[in-house]
């Protein structure tokens, strides 16, 4: 089979991590792609902090973690002004709530429409229902083999979004599949489980 499509990153998994970790090497100039099994990436952030998105807590202090050195040479001295700035790139306006950050709408779908729209701009390539079959070590990076929906979902119309997500989810498993080939200079996994 012939590759379809090379990327200097490929990104799997569609959750949050994923799609920080797909706009930094976007905004770096590099090529990414996300793979999600799911129907569309970014569905667990809408039940983070019951629908509010918990980002972060205030104050990040790497001397709670076991190996604090680690933590601070892979977050930096100042963690919070990091994120911070992240989510203001974003678009994302934050505050603070009993030590936590959330966005100021306190919006889970905020978040996650940011973060989609940023990916959108930045024209980071999202291929949802999608399964990994197989990957290995190939000359320029990694060659990947996966299983994704033959053709677009297509889900009826619903007043809310729990009944439009499950119609989604029943067209995802009978829906055509079809294999397609990848190839990327680095892989990252980022599956929550």
């Amino acid at each position: 089979m012939n590759t379809s499509a090379f990327y200097d990153v490929l990104v799997i998994g569609g959750g949050a991590s994923s799609l920080a970790a797909a706009i930094t090497a976007a905004r770096a100039g590099k090529s990414v792609c996300i793979v999600e099994r799911d129907v569309a990436c970014g569905l667990k952030l809408l039940a983070t902090g019951n629908g509010r998105c918990n980002l972060s807590n205030e104050s990040i202090d790497p001397q709670r973690y076991n190996h604090p050195a680690f933590v601070e040479s892979v977050m930096g001295p100042q963690p919070e002004q990091e994120l911070m700035g992240f989510f203001s790139s974003l678009g994302i306006m934050t505050t603070s709530e009993e030590g936590r950050l959330y966005p100021r709408s306190l919006r889970a779908e905020s978040v996650r429409d940011a973060l989609l729209n940023v990916c959108d701009r930045l024209g980071i390539t999202l291929i949802c229902g999608a399964n990994v079959a197989s990957a290995h070590k190939a000359s320029e990076g990694w060659a990947l083999q996966i299983d994704r929906p033959a053709r677009a979902l297509k889900a009826k119309k619903h007043d809310d979004r729990k009944s439009e997500l499950r119609s989604l989810r029943k067209a995802l498993a009978d829906v055509p599949r079809k294999n397609e080939a990848l190839e990327a200079h680095a892989v990252i996994i980022a599956t929550g489980g």
